[in-house]
């Protein structure tokens, strides 16, 4: 029998990174026996690398041979962590901000942190693990993640054949590359919150933003102490924040089509538009047949703001007032809450929840053990509320439903200006961002779940967006293009 050919993914931890190295990897796992994977990455990935390969495991014959994913683990830190220490605060607190001119500056603030990243000594640390994993592994491929900076310069310096696998919408990466400085006028910059098409009177801001953010990076005094310590270890300078996407000897594969991103007037051939990239997932009443029971009572609104985001009591109880202005105009709704908070062991987050519980029609839950997109897919949900991170918007828009987007954050910002722009969602809180009230928020609520001319139209354009990407099934175009290179 001839040897498996080897793959290697090299990524962070975090969910925003890895789930779309998760996705790809199961989909090569079960339709590609002949491929051996690994994974390089910090230990909080561990457990999820080993939930794929369990679930891919039920693919197979009981009796046919199988091979999981072997998993490496790095030492040091995983980028949000090394962030938040090197701020001294939680990552989503460093991460939050309002959006517009001032907000976007005080953002960028951060960014000079965010291109140093890893302190010199960790950086090289991990520099030399994952270098250590990828000559023991001898891959065919190695799939980095883009903000991946230690892996990057590892398979580089290596000369491993590679691919970047991004989380990222392609606006992000390739306005660089635009024609005639169209990433000055034409595309809102990065943490802005600027509308598109950037209207007339933005496009001077907008030029400032984006020469005050090559500033800060270029200038980025934790990135220009890391340098200096490289020097002095004989090590090539650092490359700030994320993989350049310029060199066109390397693919690039996005989780987007350009149906559902901002227009872009080149598109390198170098980037591969695959469609969302979606974790293989089974049936809510496969997972939880209680929660299908309920979920199917009656049209559901979903409110999930993601992993990162923690409560307050005053954000939750702005939320709470959303949800009963929208159950007081609509009788024929219910809420599916995740609520994660702050401080779980506060009084007023057991009270919300029971008093949740009195009313048959709200359920707030602290964790759902359904994946996101299952509980999206199911007939009665309506209306996702997210914060308008890369994967809520990809779950969302492959399960055909419109969105409502409170951002907090950098990107998140984007996607809120993108349900507007392609008319699948509203960003009800424009002047109360990185906050909510529960007057905008019930007010977007009731807009969406009414029957009236703009929810029908919105339905309309997110059942054929939802239709598209579910044909073209991101994770599936993005295993055949690895494949293809080994």
């Amino acid at each position: 029998m001839s040897p498996k050919r080897k793959i290697v993914f090299v990524t962070n931890r975090e969910h925003g990174a890895a789930n779309v190295h998760l996705a790809v990897s199961y989909e090569i796992l079960v339709n590609h026996p002949d491929v051996e994977i690994h994974f390089v990455s910090f230990p909080g990935l561990e457990k999820h690398v080993q939930a794929v390969s369990d679930q891919a495991r039920k693919s197979f014959p009981k009796n046919a041979s199988f091979s999981p994913i072997v998993f490496h683990s790095l030492p040091g830190s995983s980028i949000s962590d090394i962030i938040a220490a090197q701020l001294n605060m939680k990552f989503d607190k460093a991460m939050t901000h309002p959006p517009g001119v001032f907000g976007a500056i005080q953002c960028y603030k951060n960014i000079g942190v965010f291109a140093g990243s890893w302190p010199g000594e960790m950086h090289l640390q991990i520099y030399a693990a994952v270098t250590g994993f990828v000559k023991d592994i001898n891959p065919l491929l190695a799939v980095l993640d883009p903000v991946f900076i230690p892996g990057i310069e590892a398979c580089r310096d290596l000369m491993v054949k590679y691919v970047i696998l991004s989380p990222n919408a392609m606006k992000d990466i390739l306005t660089q590359q635009q024609p005639r400085g169209q990433m000055l006028w034409k595309y809102p910059v990065i943490s802005s919150g600027f509308p598109y098409p950037l209207p007339l009177h933005l496009i001077p801001a907008n030029i400032y933003l984006t020469f005050r953010l090559i500033l800060v990076l270029v200038l980025s005094k934790p990135l220009s102490i890391k340098n200096a310590y490289f020097k002095q270890q004989n090590h090539k300078p650092a490359i700030p924040f994320s993989a350049p996407a310029n060199d066109d000897t390397i693919m690039w594969l996005f989780p987007s089509l350009p149906e559902i991103d901002f227009p872009l007037a080149f598109i390198p051939k170098n980037a591969i538009p695959c469609g969302p990239i979606i974790m293989e997932f089974a049936p809510v009443a496969d997972i939880d047949a209680e929660l299908a029971s309920w979920l199917a009572r009656r049209p559901t609104v979903v409110i999930n703001l993601g992993s990162l985001y923690k409560f307050t009591e005053d954000s939750a109880k702005s939320m709470l007032g959303a949800i009963e202005h929208l159950l007081e105009k609509i009788k024929d709704v219910q809420v599916l809450w995740k609520m994660s908070a702050e401080r779980e062991e506060d009084d007023w987050v057991s009270e919300m929840r029971e008093l949740a519980y009195s009313d048959q029609r709200v359920r707030i839950e602290k964790w759902i053990t359904a994946e996101p997109a299952a509980v999206l897919a199911t007939d009665t949900v309506v209306l996702s509320v997210h914060h308008g991170g890369a994967s809520s918007y990809h779950e969302t828009i492959c399960a055909g439903k419109p969105h409502i987007v409170l951002p907090m954050w950098v990107d998140l910002y984007d996607f809120a200006t993108r349900v507007e722009y392609l008319g699948i969602g509203l960003w009800p809180n424009k002047k109360s961002a990185p906050y909510w009230n529960a007057t905008e928020l019930g007010a977007a609520m009731v807009e969406i779940v009414e029957d009236g001319e703009v929810s029908r139209e919105m339905r309309r354009k997110t059942k054929e967006l939802g239709e598209l990407c579910r044909k073209n099934q991101g994770r599936k175009v993005a295993a055949g293009k690895i494949i293809e290179m080994i």
